[in-house]
């Protein structure tokens, strides 16, 4: 199952990235909204 974290404090971001990479989740972090929409045109995002 995908996951994306949108979180601006990078060390949040890495504990719950890792916290639901080991819950089997595939995890994307980013960390604005800009990324969030270039990622989901680059449709690394569905």
């Amino acid at each position: 199952m995908k996951l994306l974290v949108m979180e601006d404090e990078i060390r949040l971001a890495d504990i719950l990235s890792d916290w639901f990479q080991k819950k089997g989740f595939a995890v994307t972090v980013c960390m604005t909204a800009f990324r969030v929409m270039k990622k989901r045109r680059m449709k690394i995002l569905m």
